[in-house]
Parts: C-alpha cells; structure tokens; sequence
C-alpha cells in the first residue's frame, strides 16, 4: 500500500493567513492543500502510487518527497522498490530531499494464517465449516461523504483534522486521462481519492465503524480493508450473518456484490446446500482468493504453488529490461531479481507447509528465470549450482523454510490473545480420516525444526531464533 505524497516547500517573506480552504482536486498529481508551517506556506501534492503511471509533469517545482511503504506487504515492498527508483531518477528531483516511511503493523500473513489454520483443524476434525468471502461493489467510490465525516468524528479524530480532510474533499472535481487526451472536468461527491495515501486509513476508519454492530471476533469475521471473511459452523448461522452484514453496509451507503460473493464449505456433507442473499444464490466455490492468497476447501495449496509462480514471473517481465541486459553484471541481476521477483514467489507460503514437488515446481520456475537473465540455456550444460552461484541467488526451497520458521517464531512469541496463536492451540473434538493423513502445517515446522536443529523453545529468544533459522545472504 505504499503511496507518494509531494510537498513543495515555498519560502514567503510575509506571513500569510489560511483564509478560504482551496478549492482542491482529487486527481493524482494535482495539489491537495495548502498548509502554513513556521510562517511558510507548504503545498501537499499527490503524487500517486504503483495504481497508474507518475507522469514528469508531476514533480514540477517540488524540493521534498515523502515515499511511503507499506512494510507488512512483501509483495508491495518490491513494487515499491521500482517506483521509487522511477522518482528518484527523474531530472527535477535530483537534488531533492526524500524521507521513507515504513508503515508496518497488522499484515496480511496474520489473516491468512488465521484462516487457513482454522480450515484445518476444521478438516482434521472432520467438521462443516461454512465461509463466505464478502465483495464490495466498487468500494472506495461509494463511501459517502457525510458517513466519512460522522465516523472520523464518531472515532475520536480531532476536529481540526477532520477540517482538513473536508478541505481536501470540498469542491473536487477529476477528469478522465487516456491516450488520446483528457476528458472534461467533472464534480466528484461520493467515495475517497484514488491513490491517496491517506484513503487506506480513512476507508479502515469506516469500515469498522459500520461493521462495529456485526463483527464477531476472530476468526469467524476476519476483515482487512474491504476483503472480508465470514465463518460460521452451520449454513443457517453464515447465511444469516450475511444478511446482517448486507443490512448493516447498504443501510449506511455500501454496496454488497452480488455476483462477486462465493460460499466454500470444508467437509461438505450435503453437496446441494447453498447459501441465499435476498433470494439470490450465492456463487458456490471450491476456492477463493482472500488478501491475494488462494484458499481451498480441501486444504491443500496446489493453486497457491501455480499462483506464485505466475506472479513471479509477471514481476520479472517487468524489469527484464534490467535482467537480460547484457551491460550488467550477474551480481546486480542476482541482486534485483531477490529483490523484486523472489518477495512475489515467497508471498503467502509461510502460512502453508508445501511437499517436495511443490518446492520443485518453484525451484524450475526460479531456475527458468535465472537462466533467461544470464542468458543461457539447457543446452549449455551449465549445472543449477552454477546458474546460483553466478547470480548469488540461494535455493528457494531454503528461503522458503526459514520464511516459514521465521514467521512460526512471530507466532510463538505473540500474546495468548492472539488470534494466530489460538488457532494454533485451538483443539477440536472428532478424529481424522482414514488412510494417508492430509499434511498439516505443523508438520512441516517440525520437518523443518529437525533440519535446522531447534525446538519450540528456542523461538522464545529472538535473536537466537533467526541465527538458527537462516540460510544465507542470498
């Protein structure tokens, strides 16, 4: 979720009022605000984000940056990464000074993690258990204004703040950007600015205030900014928990999709049970994407696998310009590739525990890649070892193992309230099938505790933990 925002700093030599609030425009790379700060004016310009194009127009008389990351998202990390390097290198903005933020609090692994522990003790138990993944129409453009401000309020937000976000909202007007030319201006009242950093937090406020009424405690409502996941034991509950959930957001000006909402059940007894809203049938899946994660209702995470590597290789076509340029060395092609494409391929997998031909399904893709960028081929005859060794890039089978034990250890030593940690020591009653038992995910901790030589002790010591779990640089 990372967003830039520009502030071109203005040195007057009079003291100047605030007076009327601007008339502003929500459109990325126009000007937001005016702030007075220590008798200066400051100029707050929206620069945008990885959502669209940052055109040069944009940095025009600007002295300062301000770059935020999102650092809970690994995946938004690299993405970030490219774009800041697109700012940076622009003419204007050479001898500009740039200040990093990192956001990090609640990440997307914890939800993930939450939800599909819980599939699984549900499936071992061999027990129903009914979820429904809640879609939004078109979620950012209808929270209404009037509800945006009652809820900034209702929260807390101090009313000089609340005054500044209304500046930035009061007469907004936007036009439509193609290739053939803009189109005319227009009033925009209803929903948030697109690409704004400050959007994000305003739509978080919003949602849990309308949703106060109807959330249950994890993990049976699991909500992440507009990706919600309703759980429930019977189909009656969850059905009826939706309703409750349509009614509290359509009263308030939200819409629930009709077409986009899916119902997934583990150990389905009756295979002709569905779930209505209003009358309509829910979509009935056999997965669905949650935080960009691609859950089963078997528990297994063979779609994740092919989800990853298809990522991986959309983040390396997007800086193949770099990796198969001959005029760079290897290591600096090692050196973006861990940056950009690994952090893609790694998203998710420390929450699932993955077979020995699902890691090889990675390595191939991960070696596919690496010999597209040095240019060689299987015909060559060049051993994998070589291929790694000339691009510093370790096996991704380790990275994937310590990314799992790194993020066990997180777990570990988080409070007992912790949603993470009570699915983990959650224990339900019933028995688990017949036959070959389903891979569990701490199975796989343990597989990987005996190869690193630890306990479920040693991950109380931080510090002792990570030397014990780590595989290299690389």
């Amino acid at each position: 979720m990372h967003k830039e925002l520009k502030i071109q700093l203005c040195q007057r030599s009079e003291p100047a009022d605030v007076g009327e609030p601007p008339a502003t425009l929500p459109t990325v790379g126009t000007n937001l605000t005016d702030l007075t700060l220590r008798k200066r004016r400051v100029t707050v310009r929206e620069l945008g984000g990885c959502m669209g194009p940052i055109w040069p127009s944009y940095f025009r008389d600007c002295t300062s940056v301000i770059f935020m990351v999102d650092s809970a998202n690994i995946t938004q990390i690299s993405s970030s990464c490219i774009q800041l390097l697109c700012v940076l290198s622009a003419e204007p903005l050479r001898s500009a000074s740039v200040l990093v933020l990192f956001n990090k609090r609640k990440s997307t692994t914890d939800a993930i993690f939450a939800l599909r522990i819980l599939m699984e003790k549900y499936r071992d138990g061999q027990r129903e258990l009914h979820c429904l993944s809640v879609d939004l129409e078109k979620a950012y453009d209808r929270v209404p204004r009037a509800e945006l401000w009652y809820c900034m309020r209702t929260s807390g937000v101090a009313e000089k703040y609340v005054r500044v976000v209304q500046d930035m909202y009061e007469r907004s007007r936007t036009v439509g950007r193609c290739a053939v030319g803009q189109t005319e201006e227009f009033k925009v009242e209803v929903g948030l600015h697109q690409g704004s950093a400050l959007s994000p937090f305003l739509f978080a406020m919003v949602m849990d205030q309308l949703s106060e009424k109807v959330r249950q405690e994890s993990p049976w409502t699991m909500m992440f900014a507009d990706d919600i996941v309703v759980c429930s034991e019977s189909r009656e509950q969850v059905e009826e928990n939706l309703e409750r959930w349509r009614f509290a957001l359509e009263r308030r000006g939200m819409k629930v999709s009709r077409s986009k909402t899916e119902y997934m059940c583990v150990n389905e007894r009756e295979g002709s049970g569905t779930v209505r809203l209003q009358g309509e049938e829910v979509k009935k899946v056999q997965e669905f994407k949650y935080l960009g994660s691609t859950v089963q209702s078997n528990g297994e995470c063979g779609k994740e696998v092919k989800k990853r590597v298809q990522a991986g290789w959309n983040e390396w076509r997007k800086v193949s310009g770099v990796l198969c340029d001959q005029k760079i060395s290897a290591r600096i092609k090692g050196k973006v590739y861990r940056t950009v494409v690994r952090p893609a391929m790694l998203y998710g997998l420390e929450t699932v525990s993955l077979r020995k031909r699902q890691e090889s399904e990675l390595e191939v893709a991960e070696l596919e890649m690496l010999r597209f960028s040095l240019g060689v081929t299987r015909l060559d005859r060049i051993r994998n070892e070589y291929i790694r060794g000339t691009g510093h890039v370790g096996c991704l089978g380790d990275k994937v193992r310590e990314a799992r034990l790194r993020w066990f250890g997180h777990v570990q030593r988080r409070e007992s309230e912790y949603t993470g940690r009570r699915m983990l020591d959650m224990e339900l009653p019933g028995r688990r099938q017949r036959g070959r038992p389903k891979r569990r995910y701490m199975d796989g901790i343990n597989d990987d505790m005996k190869l690193v030589g630890a306990s479920v002790e040693d991950a109380e010591d931080r510090e002792r933990w990570r030397e014990m779990i780590r595989c290299g640089d690389p």
